[in-house]
């Protein structure tokens, strides 16, 4: 990292919407997928054209995207990954992720000044293999996540001069860096060419060969049987010590996630990094706290050290926890301190509610009354409703959330 430089702070783009929520929430950069090519098929993801809106949105904010073109690529796509980057190779992108060897070629023979980043699905776990990729040109390598902070600090001391990026928040895969075929032979859905079933989220039973019909639970410590089933990364208290270790940029996973998920986890990410900057003092339990109302497993620190490992695993079940349900976001702001809101969740009027800024200003537990565009006070409203907010003193913004607490 250039000394004095500050940590990109990526956030994840699963369609342009999310994409505008992830920069007004405080992103640096972007990733985002095309509809073909990506390690996240069930994404929305971007056409060629959608694509190019986005470039231009995003250099507009004067902040980056990149293009996750992490397949590995079977030989019948390969003429297809070729035509589409001789389409997109002067769209302006910032850089393309990509883990399969073929797919480099391909570019480098394109496009060889695209800048190229090397996706954590190629496992890079040491000096030697990072320095491998400094002699193929590349710009950035995303590590794997099984590095602890002292794999990370040794790779850091000897290759000082190339950029190095990390994931420091949301889901991760029972699999060395995501490599996995489970879903490909249980479901024919191949998570290497982005499509994956998740089946390390899957209850297991164990069956004897001559008794088909007998389903034994498979049990570890008082009958917990997720037996894959990995807890979600989250480094937000160990960001001052990655960034004195100077990696250059912290990654979000979560393309299939909600805009809510994507902003509150951007805007808590963004709020510690400037405060970290800024040498101000951080309640760090407070940001946490905000990271658990959204949907998420229990969170664990992963690899980062010996004993965070140890309590990476959630066997007991594989469901998300959520302490918040996300009701409606502003969508217009009008003269008059009215505010135009898309209805996600059933939403009540005299009910209390909590509202979120870009810039994580929360408002708690306010009674808010809805009109609808006659100006008549409604009950309730129903998801994909636009509704009206008015007669608040609150200083809102254009794609403030409202969000409701789900009882316990």
């Amino acid at each position: 990292m250039v000394k004095g430089k500050k940590v990109e702070l990526i956030s994840p783009a699963g369609n342009f919407e999310k994409l505008q929520y992830a920069i007004e929430y405080g992103a640096d950069a972007v990733y985002a997928g095309w509809k073909n090519f990506s390690l996240r098929a069930q994404a929305d993801n971007f056409t060629l054209s959608e694509l190019k809106k986005a470039i231009s949105y995003v250099h507009k904010k004067k902040k980056k995207i990149y293009l996750a073109l992490n397949i590995f690529a079977p030989n019948s796509e390969i003429k297809k990954i070729r035509r589409f980057i001789e389409k997109i190779s002067d769209s302006g992108l910032d850089g393309i992720i990509v883990s399969d060897f073929g797919v480099l070629e391909i570019i480098r023979e394109v496009n060889k000044d695209l800048p190229i980043t090397v996706s954590t699905q190629t496992n890079t776990l040491n000096y030697k293999a990072v320095q491998f990729w400094q002699k193929q040109n590349i710009k950035r390598i995303i590590l794997a996540r099984e590095l602890s902070f002292k794999e990370l600090k040794t790779i850091r001391k000897i290759c000082a001069d190339i950029e190095l990026e990390i994931f420091v928040h949301g889901a991760m895969c029972i699999s060395y860096s995501g490599r996995c075929l489970l879903s490909k032979y249980l479901t024919n859905r191949d998570a290497n060419q982005g499509d994956c079933s998740h089946p390390c989220r899957w209850n297991y039973y164990l069956v004897e060969e001559n008794r088909l019909n007998q389903f034994l639970q498979i049990e570890e410590e008082e009958g917990k049987s997720f037996i894959l089933n990995s807890k979600d990364l989250c480094l937000l208290n160990r960001l001052p010590e990655l960034i004195r270790l100077q990696i250059d940029a912290f990654k979000i996973e979560g393309r299939m996630k909600s805009i809510y998920y994507i902003a509150i986890a951007t805007g808590v990410y963004r709020k510690v990094l400037d405060g970290i900057y800024n040498k101000e003092k951080i309640n760090y339990d407070y940001w946490i706290n905000e990271l658990r109302k959204i949907s998420h497993r229990d969170y664990t620190e992963g690899f980062y050290s010996e004993e965070t490992r140890q309590d990476m695993m959630r066997y007991e079940t594989s469901s998300y926890i959520r302490k918040t349900q996300f009701v409606g976001n502003i969508i217009k702001v009008r003269n008059n301190n009215e505010y135009l809101i898309y209805v996600r969740n059933k939403i009540y009027s005299n009910k209390k509610y909590d509202i979120i800024n870009p810039d994580m200003t929360i408002y708690e537990e306010q009674k808010l009354k809805f009109y609808n565009k006659e100006g008549e006070e409604i009950k309730e409203a129903n998801p994909n409703d636009i509704i009206i907010l008015k007669e608040t003193d609150l200083k809102l913004n254009l794609f403030s959330l409202i969000r409701e607490k789900i009882e316990d």
